[in-house]
């Protein structure tokens, strides 16, 4: 079971409704436009009905003027208090939907997905998959515990999602040594690309990658630290005398075979380094969305300076290729 921080270990509170309850203060001000809205609305009934029964019978004119320009003020409060109050409560709802993800995601990072271990509940759950639902692929977490995809235990889950020509995508998971690490920052900004470098030198370095040469792999957020890391992990390891078993074509090679994603890795820096490493067709388009918004992603991709056609197919081209190749 995964390390859980004391931050972690009290996402209180446990409830949905208690979630809200304690976020009662976003609420308030939309709340109180709502209130404004009924006390402007209310008193009008009572104005037709005066001016109905009374007013009008005794032809009082100037009391009718009167009461028509208090209608028509209170109809104004009460349109400007609806889209105001309509506009604070979505923003309110908004806001806490995004903060209950947030909490929801902190709290999945530390469950424990320990049956993936057992292979023959894998290797189970990836025929449903393919056979009864149809899937092109799966999405799996760079790691489980204290296992990394590389280690043998997942053998023969992947041995059936290669039988299979299968998309298997990865979405990083800070690891359960370094949850509670610390230099200023949360884990999601340094340690989960780390560990999405981890999934990949894990791969690589067991041999993953030449032994399941019909799955199509898929890394987030630009393959994390692997752009800047792929000179070291050739440095260190590409001499190996066991190297031509893990990288028959040599380490680079290896890494130019994978796909990465543009989830939150669309800073130029993090783009050039990419897209040195890898040609435009190995590149899917990503959002991070809800952390990050989807138009700042999109405008970055497009101030690039790419070509049209490499644009087009970061945006789709590349992942309907990839869906098309394993229905093929």
């Amino acid at each position: 079971m995964p390390h859980r921080s004391a931050a972690t270990r009290d996402l209180s509170p446990p409830t949905l409704l208690g979630f809200f309850w304690a976020n009662r203060r976003s609420f308030a001000p939309g709340l109180a436009f709502a209130v404004g809205r009924i006390c402007t609305i209310a008193p009008l009934p009572l104005i037709f009905r005066h001016v109905i029964d009374t007013q009008m019978p005794r032809k009082d004119l100037a009391g009718i003027l009167r009461l028509s320009a208090l209608t028509i003020a209170l109809l104004t409060a009460h349109h400007w208090f609806m889209v105001r109050g309509a506009s604070r409560l979505g923003k309110a709802v908004t806001h806490i939907i995004l903060r209950l993800r947030g909490r929801i995601f902190d709290k999945i990072q530390f469950l424990s997905f320990s049956y993936l271990d057992r292979q023959k509940t894998g290797r189970l759950l990836a025929k449903y998959a393919f056979d009864t639902q149809k899937v092109d692929g799966v999405g799996l977490q760079t790691n489980y515990g204290d296992k990394w995809p590389g280690d043998a235990v997942y053998r023969p889950i992947f041995d059936e999602l290669n039988r299979r020509k299968a998309v298997v995508y990865f979405h990083p998971l800070v690891a359960a040594c370094c949850g509670r690490l610390s230099v200023g920052t949360f884990p999601a900004v340094i340690e989960v690309p780390h560990d999405t470098t981890r999934a990949v030198t894990s791969l690589l370095l067991s041999g993953g990658f030449a032994r399941w040469r019909d799955i199509r792999w898929l890394f987030s957020h630009g393959g994390g630290t692997i752009p800047m890391l792929a000179g070291r992990i050739e440095f260190f390891h590409g001499h190996a005398k066991n190297a031509a078993e893990f990288a028959p074509q040599g380490i680079e090679a290896e890494l130019r075979r994978l796909h990465y994603d543009t989830a939150n890795a669309t800073h130029p820096a993090a783009m050039a380094a990419l897209l040195k490493l890898v040609a435009p067709s190995q590149v899917l388009y990503g959002s991070d969305y809800p952390y990050v918004a989807m138009d700042t992603q999109i405008a970055a991709l497009r101030s690039l300076g790419l070509e049209p056609a490499a644009l087009a197919a970061i945006a789709s081209g590349n992942a309907t290729r990839l869906l098309q190749h394993r229905s093929a």
